[in-house]
């Protein structure tokens, strides 16, 4: 009886493992209860059935593509979270794939699992002065096509995606 217990006791912690396996989804779900915190999570099989519903669109195959999106923005302290946000992404070996800079915003584009065309996680850090985005993308994701997905997407800070096709 205790080989079952330990046996199953292995088998979650496991799952709880694998479930929070990067650092953005222990982030997200850190400020998940906060209510200065807007989250959202939007899940492969929504993205699956928005690119189904779509019909003949160019996005398609890159929506399709996607595991999940998930968005966490904030209006308060935005420069403290844009820190700590951009931190825990160095922390964690995220690499710095592009940076914009002006006077009104920064923009942070970060991958994990890069083979030099295709990443697993692309991530958009965008900290204003009255507020900061932090956009994760993960899965099969072609660098040179999610540039096109920013115009489709009616989610703020998405139009920063378009700033790739200038790297």
């Amino acid at each position: 009886m205790k080989k079952i217990q330990f046996l199953i006791l292995f088998l979650f912690t496991g799952m709880t493992l694998i479930a929070q396996n990067n650092v953005i989804d222990r982030y997200f779900t850190s400020y998940m209860d906060d209510d200065d915190f807007t989250v959202v999570s939007i899940s492969g099989k929504m993205l699956d059935m928005i690119s189904k519903d779509e019909g003949d669109n160019e996005n398609d195959d890159i929506i399709s593509s996607l595991k999940s999106i998930n968005i966490l923005t904030t209006e308060k302290a935005p420069t403290d979270f844009y820190n700590l946000a951009k931190s825990k992404l160095y922390d964690n070996k995220y690499e710095e794939l592009m940076k914009v800079k002006d006077k009104d915003s920064n923009v942070l584009f970060m991958v994990k699992g890069s083979d030099g065309k295709k990443v697993n996680e692309l991530v958009l850090l965008i900290g204003e002065k009255d507020s900061t985005v932090l956009m994760s993308f993960t899965g099969d994701i072609m660098l040179d096509k999610i540039s096109k997905l920013g115009k489709s997407l009616n989610i703020e800070g998405a139009d920063n995606l378009e700033k790739l096709d200038e790297k």
